[in-house]
Formats: structure tokens, C-alpha cells, sequence
């Protein structure tokens, strides 16, 4: 009788998995990504930042960017930076920018967004109100399409950055924002960047996010 009854409670034990399992395919989503910390760069162009303090909920979008040349390794966009050859820009705080996402999906923060803001999508002010965000992209003209590892984690680093900031509820490209508030446009992140893509990858994510304008998303 004992071996009954263990058979029917491990048949309902089953089902109860399934129904639980099913449940939560239903209403799941992806975890936050992980995001590996990089100070040197902060601490070497420390004064180009140092009167650039942010301000308590003041990151209101995001700017998506694309690195124009490279290997598409995170660790040759941090050398380059640590090289310096660009130092009389970033010690100024011009072209630094918060994260690096790689080809690979790693994502790095190279500029502490809670702390500083940084000139980085020639807005000029505007830019203290942005948090920015490069992808590795190979080509000088931003032309490679980007890796879907890329999406992935530039969707969940959005979702970080919107979670850690409430009122930051946009994502736009470097040249609507440069157009926008210099006149200055750059093709950054480039025509072959995919918004649906981004799209969809935030609605896994139960994220609502619309289309307003070509390279702009309002996120509800």
C-alpha cells in the first residue's frame, strides 16, 4: 500500500514541476548581465572628469555608440584608450564613455555612471543628462553588423541602467543626439545597427519599448 501511495505522490509531485515549469517559461526573463569594472581609465583621465559630476537621477537616456575600427576585443579598446592616444580629448573628458560591450558579449564599465558624466555624443551639456555605451564594431564606418551576443547584452545592460536610474526612460543613437542638440551627426552606431533587434531583446525582458524616431526608443 505504502509503495501506492508513493507512486501516486511522485505522479503529482511530476505534474506539479510541469505546471510550474510551464508557468515560469511564461513569465521569465533574463537575468541582469554581468558587468566587469575597469579603473584604470577613470584614474587616467581623472581630470578630465573631475568637474563633471553627476547629479542624483539625472541619467535620462541612453546613447548607443559604435567603435569605428578595432579588432572588436574590449581589450584593445581599453589599451587604445590607456595609450593615450587620443589624451589631449580625454583629458578633457571628450570621447570617454561609460561602457564598452565586445563582440563576445562582455560588457565593461570603464567611467563610473553613477559618479561622472562625460562629453561623449557632441551634445555638449546634454551629455550630462546621458549615460553612453560603446559596441566593438571592426569596421571604420560602424558597417559590420553587430554580433547577437551584442544585442543580448547591450538589452541587459539597458535594463541595469534604467533599473539603477528610474527616470531614465530612452535609448538613442550617438548621431540623433549629436543632430539633435550640435547638428553634428556621425554614423554611430551606424546604418547597420538593428533597432527591432534591440526591440525584441528588451521586450524578453518584459520591457515596452516604442519606436519614436528612427534611431529612438521611448521606453514605457
Amino acid at each position: 500500500m505504502f509503495g501506492i501511495v508513493n507512486k501516486i505522490i511522485a505522479v503529482i509531485s511530476k505534474a506539479a514541476s510541469n505546471v510550474a515549469d510551464y508557468a515560469g517559461g511564461l513569465t521569465s526573463k533574463p537575468g541582469l548581465p554581468t558587468v566587469e569594472i575597469e579603473e584604470r581609465i577613470q584614474t587616467l583621465y581623472s581630470r578630465g572628469i573631475a568637474d563633471k559630476n553627476r547629479l542624483p537621477n539625472s541619467a535620462l537616456e541612453i546613447v548607443v555608440h559604435g567603435t569605428g575600427g578595432g579588432d572588436g576585443t574590449i581589450k584593445q579598446f581599453v589599451d587604445w584608450q590607456l595609450n593615450g592616444e587620443l589624451a589631449d580629448n580625454w583629458n578633457k573628458g571628450i570621447g570617454l564613455v561609460h561602457f564598452v560591450v565586445g563582440r563576445d558579449g562582455q560588457i565593461v564599465q570603464t567611467i563610473d555612471p553613477h559618479r561622472f558624466w562625460t562629453w561623449h555624443s557632441t551634445s555638449y551639456m546634454h551629455d550630462q543628462f546621458t549615460v553612453g555605451i560603446e559596441l566593438c564594431n571592426p569596421s571604420f564606418s560602424n558597417s559590420t553588423p553587430y554580433t547577437n551576443e551584442q544585442y543580448a547584452a547591450l538589452a541587459g545592460l539597458c535594463d541595469k541602467i534604467m533599473r539603477e536610474n528610474p527616470k531614465c526612460k530612452q535609448i538613442q543613437s550617438h548621431n540623433w543626439t549629436g543632430l539633435t542638440y550640435s547638428g553634428l551627426g556621425k554614423q554611430c552606431p551606424g546604418i547597420v545597427f538593428d533597432w527591432q533587434r534591440l526591440i525584441n531583446e528588451l521586450e524578453a525582458r518584459k520591457i515596452k519599448a516604442t519606436r519614436i524616431q528612427t534611431e529612438v526608443l521611448s521606453i514605457a
